[in-house]
């Protein structure tokens, strides 16, 4: 047999470099270093409004990816921390519900499409659940969910009221065709 698990944990755990570490610590040092730079980026893209492609741009120069790597990995990273931020104000705020929002278009992944429209509950959230980012590059967000008769009710009565309005305005142009 070429090769067998064995293998890999004997490999992982083995100095085979000159650096004298194992592969599992160099890959651990690497993860740390990622995990830095991504939250000092993070801090400078949300807090000091440095835009996202300067973000791209160090991750891929630090880190040797290509633009399509660096740019999942900032865009969802950014995403995350915006609707954690949403979710806070829910919290801080008392809102009860919240409804999901894709951005509907021929990119739309199927479970964003799914959950487009659906309200939940704020004690119920789960990201990658019922809220975002459901995956990598997940362009969808949420908004406050206030549900009560009387607010149905005015909106019933607003589109009441606008279609009276463009029946008349039908009628106005009617009676100045026939003139």
């Amino acid at each position: 047999e070429l090769f067998n698990s064995s293998h890999m944990d004997n490999w992982s755990e083995k100095v085979w470099c000159d650096d004298g570490v194992t592969s599992q610590q160099r890959i651990a040092k690497n993860m740390a270093k990622l995990r830095t730079t991504v939250e000092e980026e993070l801090i400078d893209c949300v807090a000091r409004g440095k835009p996202k492609d300067k973000m791209v741009e160090v991750l891929k120069q630090r880190f040797n990816v290509s633009f399509s790597e660096a740019d999942r990995l900032a865009r969802t990273e950014i995403t995350y921390l915006q609707n954690q931020s949403t979710l806070d104000t829910y919290v801080e705020e008392g809102v009860k519900q919240y409804q999901y929002l894709a951005e509907i278009d021929n990119r739309t992944s199927d479970i964003c499409r799914e959950l487009n429209g659906n309200v939940y509950n704020v004690a119920d959230t789960e990201v990658g659940v019922n809220y975002p980012p459901m995956h990598c590059n997940c362009r969808s967000t949420t908004i406050p969910y206030h549900f009560s008769r009387a607010n149905r009710m005015t909106s019933e009565e607003e589109r009441r009221k606008a279609r009276e309005r463009i029946k008349e305005l039908g009628r106005q142009q009617l009676r100045e065709l026939n003139v």
